[in-house]
């Protein structure tokens, strides 16, 4: 009896250990890990994942094999976490191709305090004898160990259904609200579970539910358009900058402007310094195609490679039908997040890669974007009228660009990503100022539609020290802009004073601004609107939205009324039930998007 309590007793240890690198993922994220409903989740997953250990005679090496696997997952999601905010799922096995053209940025986000998850392993070196036993005690221990870890798991998902019922689980707004409910290992459960389903259970949308989206659609035809046909036949470009927000607008360093050019842009363009990104797990390639569809990303993986293929209404498929010559410009590969093929289907004429551009200039990854800005509008000027959609790429994670190019001094600065950000920001400021007097050199500026925006965050948290050097709050509201906050500016043709708008805008309003004012009726299923327009609203893939008057953060558990509700005026926290309209037009506008992603609405047509 001793030689089997002391082999329970080992394997308690090693579960033990498990559990505390759950904790250190938590804790490590600033995700929760504080209360006894999650304990027990936690803790019933880790007997629920080890308790077939017991029935084997030697033990060991189930417990290096399930400890491996345990420690790549953990650590996986915590290099993807830092990034982009959420967890690995099995939908994003696609992007696996990729990793090796992002490795320096996979480098820069590991820490050494992550080391220690590999520390475990140095316990299996530790000679012990392992005693064998009969199977009818492996097999009572292990179904009791199994037992135990259904009720400690089930129990606090259970009481959460009772209370909250199950629209969590049905609709997945955000897979961070769902690992709140059943942690890391319950999360991936869940996630294998659904995308299995998915695959084997491919369903057509119902009768009813295609009358309901037309409904919608048909209700979102209606709204007006702002200003329309005010600029019919202007050439068209749209430039998504690369991880550049707002709050360094304005911004000086040591008596040095940050954004020279971008301050400029304020007293030359139509500026919305309450602009926010829409992008979720894709990032890049969820912003381009939030501004060219004006449709959401998906909750799991990326619409590019989950559903590239599918058809979409977009800006280049309207201005195709208007003569436009439609272009791409991206110093990058062609096949990175499948834009090739989305490319074809939005469709662009020509798309030029890495490949294609004649300069060989590199700043931070590829191509810099002042060259690249200048040979693409060295390429437009020759097809008017044209639509051009170009992507910088210079501000790309880690932010690293030859010193030559390092113009400012930023000694102050304590956090060392944030350096190599503003270092970065400035040169692709730069690239602006060129791109600007390069339109007017060629008589484009005057005669362009020009739109200028972020397309995610940078993935920084501001010490406290950085924010006091920045002049920046330390509130919910300064939180949510280093999140969401970014760039955008637009040119109307012959603009020549500057406008400041203060109501909301996201990258969705982009593609129906753009063809109200070329006189071109946007195709049905676009959900943004006019950036002129007075009642904003924005949305979110977490539920989370902006009007006019507030910000609403949701929750990591989805509930509305453990969100945060944000005064858009004095930046100052009110009651939530102050965000309470407009919350469930938000999740429609996400429900309805994804059916016509998910099923090819307009592909089927």
């Amino acid at each position: 009896m001793f030689q089997l309590l002391k082999e329970y007793v080992r394997y308690g240890v090693f579960t033990l250990l498990w559990f505390f690198k759950l904790y250190y993922f938590a804790k490590t994220l600033g995700l929760k890990f504080v209360t006894l409903p999650f304990y027990m989740v936690s803790g019933g997953s880790i007997l629920l994942l080890s308790f077939w250990i017991l029935l084997l005679k030697k033990k060991k090496k189930g417990l290096i094999i399930l400890d491996i696997i345990l420690t790549i997952i953990i650590l996986g999601d915590i290099v993807y976490f830092r990034y982009f905010g959420d967890f690995l799922s099995l939908s994003l096995i696609q992007q696996a191709g990729q990793m090796g053209d992002i490795k320096d940025s996979i480098a820069a986000l590991f820490r050494w305090s992550d080391l220690w998850l590999f520390g475990t392993f140095l316990l299996y070196f530790i000679p012990f004898k392992e005693a064998e036993f009969d199977w009818k005690w492996r097999t009572g221990f292990s179904i009791g160990t199994l037992l135990i870890g259904l009720f400690m798991f089930l129990q606090p998902v259970n009481q959460y259904i009772n209370t909250n019922g199950k629209a969590l689980f049905l609709n997945n707004w955000w897979n961070v609200s769902i690992y709140n409910i059943v942690g890391l290992p319950g999360f991936h459960g869940y996630d294998a579970y659904q995308t299995i389903q998915e695959w084997m259970n491919r369903r057509e949308l119902t009768s009813e539910e295609i009358d309901e989206l037309n409904q919608y659609l048909d209700k979102k035809q209606k709204e007006p358009a702002l200003e329309f046909g005010k600029y019919k036949g202007k050439n068209v470009i749209v430039l998504q900058l690369e991880a550049i927000q707002s709050f360094l607008i304005g911004k000086s360093i040591n008596g040095q402007e940050i954004t020279p050019n971008m301050n400029q842009f304020i007293n030359e363009m139509y500026y919305f310094p309450n602009a926010y990104h829409q992008a979720f797990q894709g990032r890049t390639s969820d912003a381009e195609f939030v501004t060219n569809t004006s449709l959401y990303p998906v909750t799991k993986g990326v619409v590019y490679k989950r559903y590239g293929t599918h058809k979409y209404p977009s800006i280049a498929s309207s201005l195709k039908k208007k003569d436009y010559h439609t272009f791409a410009f991206h110093a990058w590969e062609k096949s990175f997040w499948n834009r090739a093929q989305v490319y074809k289907n939005y469709p662009f004429d020509t798309f030029y890669g890495i490949e294609d551009f004649k300069s060989k200039e590199q700043v931070g990854w590829s191509v810099g974007d002042e060259p690249m800005l200048v040979e693409m509008v060295d390429v437009l000027k020759e097809s008017q009228p044209f639509y051009g959609f170009g992507i910088t790429l210079s501000s790309h994670h880690p932010y690293t660009i030859d010193g030559k190019y390092y113009e400012l001094n930023v000694e102050g600065i304590e956090d060392n990503l944030l350096r190599h950000y503003i270092h970065a920001a400035h040169y692709v400021d730069r690239a602006l100022g060129t791109f600007k007097k390069k339109m007017e050199a060629e008589g484009l500026w005057d005669n362009t539609i020009v739109f200028i925006y972020g397309d995610h965050d940078a993935g920084i948290t501001l010490t406290d020290h950085d924010r006091s050097v920045l002049d920046m709050g330390n509130n919910n509201f300064t939180d949510w802009n280093m999140k969401k906050g970014i760039v955008y500016f637009a040119h109307a043709p012959g603009q020549k004073e500057g406008m400041t708008i203060e109501h909301p805008v996201g990258q969705a309003d982009t593609a129906p601004t753009i063809l109200s004012w070329l006189g071109i009726e946007k195709p049905r299923g676009m959900l943004g609107q006019h950036i002129l327009e007075d009642e904003k609203n924005v949305f979110f893939r977490d539920g989370s939205f902006v009007t006019n008057t507030n910000i609403y953060q949701a929750s990591i558990d989805g509930i509305f009324e453990k969100g945060i509700c944000i005064d858009l005026a004095s930046h100052q926290d009110v009651d939530v039930n102050s965000c309470k309209k407009p919350y469930s037009k938000g999740l429609e506008a996400l429900k309805f998007s994804d059916r016509i992603v998910e099923y090819n609405f307009f592909g089927k047509k």
